[in-house]
């Protein structure tokens, strides 16, 4: 949006034809200068590789170690208390 269309090296037909070839990916315009359009393609952005995300098969990890909820205390073998 902060160039001019005679100025810019690709047009927006150019760049919408491109996504649509490509999977049809969303088009969206942004203008950080201008703020415009940025909190919409970040949103699409996550929002697509959430969809993404959620149709990968991932391995089985088996047990898991919840470290927030662990002592960071322990006593070693000379009795005394020592961190981690």
């Amino acid at each position: 949006m902060d160039i001019d269309s005679e100025k810019r090296k690709i047009s927006i037909e150019q760049a919408k034809d491109w996504c649509a070839q490509n999977g049809n990916l969303p088009y969206i315009e942004t203008s950080a200068k201008m703020a415009t359009n940025v909190d919409s393609a970040f949103q699409t952005a996550v929002e697509r590789w959430a969809k993404l995300d959620s149709k990968l098969d991932r391995p089985y990890r088996g047990q898991t170690v919840d470290l927030s909820s662990q002592n960071t205390t322990q006593q070693n073998t000379h009795g005394s208390n020592s961190c981690c």
